[in-house]
């Protein structure tokens, strides 16, 4: 049985997948994860719940100067 994504796995994602310099969507970003990140049934039963968690990831991430925001959904990784 798998477990939930977690906050590392859904990192290492956008650091292999998303391209450096280039604005991404949110929504783009989203369709990453569940591409690459084995999701399971819970994580699927609740969408919500690992979207709250990629968001989380992409904050914390802006926090310490690895991705930056256009303020209207949009990330880049620099």
């Amino acid at each position: 049985m798998t477990e939930m994504i977690t906050s590392p796995e859904i990192w290492n994602i956008l650091d292999g997948k998303m391209p450096y310099n280039e604005w991404m969507s949110l929504k783009d970003i989203y369709g990453l994860v569940k591409e690459h990140g084995n999701l399971d049934i819970e994580d699927n039963a609740i969408p919500a719940l690992w979207q709250k968690k990629v968001r989380s990831v992409l904050q914390h991430r802006k926090k310490i100067g690895q991705i930056i925001w256009d303020n209207n959904a949009n990330y880049k990784l620099v």
